[in-house]
């Protein structure tokens, strides 16, 4: 397979396109490159989208600063979710005592280029007991849930007793699925949409994309949550 095609892949995956905008084409409003000038509708709505327009788009969108999901009264505890750029965000990292960061977003080094990776390494050198664990999912509706993985992810925000970051490239649709997840967790009588409409709130642009949540209703059903639960927060 060409190399172009795998990058072109890469930065396709970091985006889910839903196509309910009927516009041929993605023109990037010169001064909002998330939007397009022709039909007024965000990119995501699109059918897909050069290379270059997604990741302009992704950049252009994704927050400094991270959105507080759960704090717990009492300890150090705080879940935030976020975009690319809250991950290299030392100011807010170091000043939240961000311990832990969940990077729910593959490949996210080749998409943004050597200033990214630079900014990931400046981070690590200054905050050398931050934990980082890499989650290689794309934003795609083919992107399984893994019934391990996702126990081990959600054991390890769990376990952190201070501040947790899950981020993805956008900080919508994979950091979402966690944030569900792990609030899906600490309280599994409550419905997945109930749930995700609680992290939306908290963040408005949060919406793990439809291939996702078909999965965790899935989970739900299954006593996916109810037997973490047990396991972990009555324990």
């Amino acid at each position: 397979m060409p190399s172009f095609f795998l990058f072109y892949r890469t930065k396709m995956d970091q985006m889910c396109f839903s196509g309910l905008s009927n516009c041929p084409t993605f023109r990037a409003n010169p001064f909002r490159k998330n939007i397009c000038s022709l039909c007024q509708c965000k990119i995501q709505d699109h059918s897909g989208a050069s290379q270059a327009d997604i990741a302009t788009a992704i950049e252009y969108s994704a927050d400094h600063v991270p959105s507080k999901i759960l704090q717990t009264s009492g300890t150090s505890f705080c879940l935030y979710m976020g975009g690319m750029k809250s991950a290299v965000n030392l100011e807010f990292l170091q000043n939240n005592q961000i311990k832990l960061i969940i990077c729910a977003a593959k490949d996210l080094g080749k998409v943004f280029g050597p200033k990214y990776e630079k900014m990931v390494e400046k981070r690590n050198k200054n905050i050398p007991d931050l934990k980082v664990v890499q989650v290689d999912w794309v934003d795609t509706i083919d992107q399984k849930l893994c019934e391990e993985e996702l126990k081990k992810i959600l054991q390890t925000i769990y376990q952190c007793p201070f501040g947790v970051l899950v981020h993805c490239a956008q900080g919508k649709s994979r950091s979402g699925v966690i944030c569900i997840s792990f609030l899906a967790m600490l309280n599994p009588t409550v419905g997945i949409e109930d749930i995700a409409k609680q992290v939306k709130s908290k963040r408005e642009m949060a919406e793990a994309n439809h291939g996702f949540m078909q999965q965790l209703h899935q989970l739900q059903k299954d006593q996916f949550f109810i037997n973490l639960h047990n396991e972990f927060v009555k324990s």
